[in-house]
């Protein structure tokens, strides 16, 4: 994280700065890690993460692998810390409970095993294009393009994962929109009319931070698949 041009900061030397600064309380440390042991009895060690950011506290819960399983919960600057980590550690194991790809028994491929498939685009060096993670597997576009191969000739539905923003943070036409009234009650001027929205939000420092909150999805075939 880079905070007003100093870093990049470890997240818990952010939260100390922010903390001076803004006066928010510091963070708590995260729970341990802990190994979940999936359907297919892959062992998935997660390890968690509490941070700041420009709309409030976050909390993850990642798979410490290339890819790998990820889940998010985050609320408010004032949200409470114990209930996210809660959120998130409910959310993580409910994904690495249910696994929605199969190997093809004819080719050894991946393909989808139900109706519906949730992923999320991670950024691939060697390429232009994204990968996709699916069940805390890498895969590439052309794997991915195999893995919904049963239905072809068929309409999809892909939808973008907003699970795990803060319920605050609306998009609307691809800009983040937050009332003045809680840009007030994180320390910035604000109107004092609560139900005045601002398009534009620029919180009280500069903080830049790409290595959250990676854009998920969701693929869902529009027709029942031929049989192969």
């Amino acid at each position: 994280m880079v905070l007003d041009r100093e870093g990049p900061l470890c997240d818990s030397c952010a939260d100390a700065r922010l903390s001076d600064i803004t006066g928010y309380p510091r963070l708590p440390a995260p729970p341990p890690s802990e190994v979940i042991v999936g359907p297919d009895k892959r062992p998935h060690k997660i390890d968690y993460e509490i941070w700041r950011s420009p709309f409030g506290i976050a909390v993850e819960a990642v798979e410490n692998r290339d890819g790998g399983y990820r889940a998010e919960a985050a609320g408010s600057h004032f949200a409470d810390v114990a209930e996210l980590i809660a959120r998130a550690r409910s959310s993580i194991r409910e994904r690495i409970s249910r696994l929605e790809l199969e190997r093809s028994p004819h080719n050894g491929h991946w393909l989808m095993s139900g109706w519906e498939v949730n992923g999320r685009f991670e950024w691939n060096e060697d390429s232009d294009l994204y990968d996709v993670v699916i069940d805390g597997r890498r895969l590439t576009w052309e794997e991915f393009g195999q893995a919904v191969g049963s239905f072809e000739g068929w309409g999809f539905k892909l939808s973008i994962d907003t699970e795990g923003l803060p319920e605050d943070v609306l998009f609307e036409g691809g800009r983040n929109r937050t009332s003045d009234a809680d840009e007030q009650q994180a320390g910035g001027g604000a109107d004092p009319d609560p139900e005045h929205e601002t398009d534009e939000y620029t919180p009280p420092l500069r903080i830049m931070d790409s290595s959250h909150w990676l854009p998920a999805m969701t693929v869902s075939p529009e027709r029942k698949p031929r049989v192969h």
